[in-house]
């Protein structure tokens, strides 16, 4: 994906266990810090500097071994961020708020972005039907401590939890 922005669905399994779960909020926050300075504040998908910047994780999912593995941390702006995750935008409204950013950002035309979130949607059912393991080496090779792994079925039992509060 380097620096370009797109829909990066995270698969269902996957939801509410994420890199802020899995550490202190203190190493969060340091990370997060990082990834603003190293960026001088300024979204690496549509080049916007502002203060209201969001950390987004990027993932690799290993079919074959079912493992989704973190690979880095970008710094984006609150609509490239709502954009990334146009389901969860979609849920709160801002659905075609959202995919007018990613026309205007990526220079789609409008069936272009249908198409892109068609595919995105595509991939996220394949991805659904696997229990993905969640490689986080990317920050305990860095020195940053989890202070929370989870199985594959714990990930999922939070997901249904979670989702019977909403």
């Amino acid at each position: 994906g380097e620096n370009e922005l797109f829909i990066d669905l995270i698969p269902r399994t996957c939801w509410f266990t994420n890199v802020r779960s899995c550490t202190n909020s203190s190493d969060w926050d340091r990370l997060r810090d990082h990834v603003y300075s190293r960026v001088d504040y300024t979204c690496e998908c549509c080049n916007n500097k502002t203060n209201n910047i969001e950390a987004h994780e990027r993932w690799h999912y290993d079919d074959d071994t079912k493992t989704q593995t973190l690979v880095r941390l970008v710094a984006l702006c609150k609509m490239c961020h709502t954009t990334t995750h146009i389901g969860l935008a979609q849920l709160r409204d801002k659905g075609d708020e959202a995919l007018e950013h990613l026309k205007k950002v990526r220079n789609f035309t409008h069936e272009e972005a249908l198409e892109h979130k068609k595919q995105a949607f595509q991939v996220w059912r394949e991805r659904n039907t696997i229990m993905w393991n969640l490689d986080l080496s990317l920050l305990t090779n860095n020195n940053i401590k989890l202070i929370k792994q989870f199985s594959s079925e714990e990930r999922v039992s939070i997901v249904n939890e979670k989702l019977h509060e909403i």
